[in-house]
């Protein structure tokens, strides 16, 4: 199986944290590794995995040595692994995609702007922006968006982090 070029950059990354220079384990042992602890990260609510995100490489890395031949450290790797797969599986960062409208009028940012999605009114900031938070994706989102006397019904196609750009005439 061909594998990407940032596989192969994170197999190195791992391989070096085992202090591992052969390619012996690379087919066997080392892609398995990852591959069961992505299968982890998403079991554990970590919907995004991507191999160049430094927390995601940590935890593949902690797993990878809590999981790789026979070490008295594995325990506490382990442990390590879990604590972070903990924290990152309550952040929005990971355990959520991100559906972020911008909404401008001539060429700026407009603030106060509602968007409705469901039962979830979002608000704009300063800049224009409000950010929705979910865990589905390849699904179309309907939303409204009202501000002063506009109205606007619209949907939006989520395929993961999603940017949506409404203009205001």
């Amino acid at each position: 199986m061909a594998r990407t070029a940032s596989e192969i950059a994170l197999l190195a990354q791992v391989k070096i944290a085992l202090r591992l220079s052969v390619t012996t384990f690379d087919n066997d042992e080392i892609y398995p590794i990852i591959d069961a602890c992505k299968i982890d990260l998403w079991a554990s609510g970590i919907l995004k995995t991507e191999n160049d995100d430094p927390l995601i490489v940590r935890a593949i890395v902690l797993y990878a040595k809590a999981n790789f031949g026979f070490s008295e450290d594995s325990e506490k790797y382990h442990l390590s692994y879990t604590l972070l797969k903990n924290s990152m599986a309550l952040c929005a960062e990971y355990n959520s995609y991100q559906l972020t409208f911008a909404v401008t009028g001539g060429g700026l940012g407009i603030k106060g702007a509602i968007i409705q999605i469901g039962d979830i009114a979002l608000l704009t900031n300063s800049l224009g922006v409000a950010i929705y938070n979910t865990r589905e994706i390849n699904k179309d989102v309907d939303y409204t968006l009202s501000y002063l006397t506009t109205y606007i019904e619209d949907s939006v196609y989520i395929t993961g982090d999603t940017a949506e750009s409404v203009v205001i005439a």
